[in-house]
């Protein structure tokens, strides 16, 4: 018996000391980092980390933007476990089960959580002409006119989508939804008022609110924004279970050793918490979590129960 002890203690000493030795060894060579298109949110918030990470990493994170349509997330699931190929998404990735038909992955077996790293609202936001001045009122015009208000929703799945899929599920207010390949010409139409009601995130419609052409009425978090604190939560104004918010996270490929994705979350989260880079996350309208690989795991659970629910309520259909 006691043979047996000393042999299953050695084993897991080994394990230990070959898993320290694989997070002190790790990384040599430069880390590639794929995301979707440049210039929006997630590129951005991925840059400001990865430039941040690098020195204390020792090698360099080169961001690989990728466009959305081409599935980036498809690819890393077949990418060979040694920490070299990450992924950096919001929560299109794991609400895509209920989105896209034969996904050739699953979010939550085939990718290791690393962190979660940000998170920010959506806003409600009307074109100037709509005669509405809160959420209240808006509500009101759509139940009078049933499926009349049309709501631009820039790319199915996105953050945008989300939150007026679960605003129509809680408020009851009849909006047909109009997809967009992209912001720019939902912004465009919205601001014409040839669509009347958007989702966007907080940051890009900061110039439309403050030109005149477009009128906030509520953020989509359960706190308010510190880049609009008079904008009040729609959770406040009597829809107390409504919260839709971006959320960004970072991922290896499933299999990659625990050494090596504490390491990389104990420098993400190190330099998220830093006070200038607290302070420029904040200006572009998200708020620092910097979780746990565990955190992360389970607030994608929860994303996929709850806003599964509503898709699937909502008659949205994988296709």
């Amino acid at each position: 018996m006691k043979y047996i002890q000393v042999v299953v203690l050695s084993s897991i000493f080994t394990l230990s000391v070959a898993g320290s030795a694989i997070g002190q060894a790790y990384p040599n060579k430069p880390i590639k980092v794929t995301s979707v298109e440049p210039g929006g949110a997630l590129d951005t918030v991925l840059r400001i980390i990865t430039q941040g990470i690098s020195g204390p990493l020792g090698q360099q994170l080169v961001v690989e933007n990728r466009p959305s349509v081409t599935r980036p997330e498809d690819r890393l699931a077949k990418a060979e476990p040694n920490g070299y190929s990450l992924l950096y998404y919001a929560n299109t990735f794991w609400l895509a089960p209920f989105l896209r038909a034969n996904l050739p992955y699953d979010p939550l077996k085939d990718f290791a959580p690393i962190c979660l790293t940000v998170k920010g609202p959506n806003v409600v936001v009307v074109t100037a002409g709509l005669p509405v001045n809160s959420v209240a009122e808006l509500i009101a015009l759509t139940k009078a006119k049933p499926g009349q208000l049309n709501s631009a929703v820039t790319g199915v799945g996105t953050s945008p989508h989300m939150a007026a899929v679960l605003f129509q599920s809680v408020t009851g207010a009849p909006m047909t939804n109009v997809t967009y390949k992209g912001s720019a010409q939902a912004f465009i139409d919205v601001a014409g008022g040839r669509v009347e009601v958007m989702f966007p995130t907080i940051l890009s419609s900061l110039t439309y609110v403050k030109s005149g052409k477009m009128r906030a009425l509520a953020v989509t978090s359960m706190q308010r924004s510190s880049l609009s604190p008079d904008l009040p939560t729609v959770a406040s104004l009597g829809f107390p279970g409504y919260e839709s918010v971006a959320i960004h996270g970072l991922f290896a490929p499933a299999k990659t050793p625990r050494a090596i994705v504490t390491r990389l979350n104990q420098e993400v989260v190190k330099f998220l918490a830093q006070e200038d880079v607290k302070d420029k996350i904040s200006r572009m309208g998200f708020d620092i979590v910097a979780s746990s690989p565990e955190q992360l795991t389970t607030t994608m659970r929860s994303e996929m129960r709850n806003m599964g629910k509503v898709l699937r309520e909502a008659g949205i259909k994988p296709e």
